[in-house]
């Protein structure tokens, strides 16, 4: 390419430039006077600064084609790619302001596309489906509830769960039994202390909010908190004691929030409380808990075998009479209670000081209860 010709290729490329940048360049704030062909044309446009814009004034306006063209938006969803994160961040936000406008104006979503933001807005997409009757999401929560083992896909799957034990479907109450646990760390000692049902207290950071970006409309967040009783809160789910709510507040101040009321995923604690909801009681009236925490006082060998096994028995009983009241209530068929039953899951720690007898464990004769020597000669597992 000769020299000549760069003038006019830089000439066509700031052209194009501006051509593209204009529409982002537009100024606009909180009284700015919008009509609905400005609010369509942000809605309309690829710059998410726009597009929040365009949902902040449609809003207010209640503008039936705004509307239809935010729907749009959200059945359109693709999650931006993660090797771009400023790019990800502006189109999350844009499409954050999108769902508000749809939620506070109590617009109801087509479930194709509450599936379709479901990744990048767990939340937001168990909210609209809530609005549905039970028997047309189960498909979608049974969808969400497959994604359990992922990380990411926690909050969704639990939500989904809680949701699912209102009105289960076959092979729900299975396989929340199956994956079910009880904890137990057994301690060994020279002094009698019995159960200990105490829990170990820690720091819980408060107070996240994310910073405001400049020419953007103002953004509020949904965030979810278990069990965790706030002033304007609304009720997302419940189930066997357990409560998630959420609540809308501005993003840029934090307005207390606790991430320690943050819901956490399907654990065993949370497996337990929907066992209790299937079962239509409040997970304290269970006949086992999860986790515990037991000492049993050290005489001799044969005493340790004698009441490690008498406590291994008990807890194996109490489980088993779990599964039976499932299969009583019609939630598990005969094939399933013959086949499933929590685990029982027990840590032993050394704590007798200068013993030197190892500690043994009793023969095991059910594979779903396994023991571990967390201390010792003999650390390992025994099943």
């Amino acid at each position: 390419m000769s020299i000549s010709r760069y003038p006019l290729l830089l000439a066509v490329l700031v052209l194009s430039y501006a051509n593209t940048a204009l529409p982002s360049q537009k100024q606009v704030d909180v009284d700015t006077k919008a009509s609905a062909t400005d609010i369509q044309a942000w809605l309309d446009s690829e710059d998410p600064r726009l597009v929040a814009w365009g949902a902040y004034f449609a809003a207010k306006a209640a503008d039936s084609v705004a509307t239809e063209k935010m729907l749009q938006l959200v059945a359109r969803w693709a999650a931006p790619p993660r090797n771009d994160p400023w790019w990800a961040r502006q189109k999350i936000r844009g499409m954050a302001a999108v769902l508000d406008c749809l939620i506070q104006g109590n617009v109801k979503v087509p479930l194709e596309s509450v599936a379709a933001i479901a990744a990048s807005f767990p939340l937001e997409a168990a909210f609209l489906a809530s609005r549905y009757p039970i028997e047309e999401i189960k498909p979608l929560l049974l969808k969400w509830y497959e994604g359990r083992d992922r990380a990411e896909a926690a909050l969704l799957a639990r939500l989904a769960a809680m949701m699912l034990s209102q009105s289960p479907p076959p092979g729900f109450a299975a396989s929340v039994v199956a994956e079910a646990r009880e904890s137990i760390v057994l301690s060994a000692t020279n002094v009698r202390r019995g159960e200990d049902l105490g829990s170990v207290g820690h720091i819980c950071p408060g107070n996240l909010k994310r910073p405001a970006w400049n020419e953007w409309p103002p953004e509020y967040w949904y965030l979810a908190e278990e069990n965790h009783q706030r002033e304007g809160s609304v009720l997302l789910v419940e189930a066997g004691g357990d409560r998630i709510t959420y609540t809308r507040g501005p993003a840029d101040t934090g307005w207390g929030w606790s991430q320690c009321a943050f819901p956490e995923g399907l654990s065993g604690v949370a497996r337990h409380h929907l066992l209790a909801a299937l079962l239509g009681v409040d997970w304290t009236a269970m006949p086992w808990r999860t986790p515990r925490r037991i000492s049993i006082p050290w005489q001799n060998g044969e005493q340790w075998q004698s009441e490690l096994a008498n406590l291994i028995a008990a807890e194996e009983t109490r489980l088993q009479a779990t599964v039976e009241a499932l299969h009583a209530k019609n939630l598990l068929t005969e094939t399933e209670a013959a086949s499933v039953r929590p685990k029982l899951s027990i840590a032993i720690s050394d704590d007798r000081g200068s013993m030197r007898i190892p500690l043994t464990a009793p023969v095991l004769r059910d594979p779903r209860t396994v023991v571990t020597f967390q201390t010792g000669p003999d650390a390992g597992e025994r099943k």
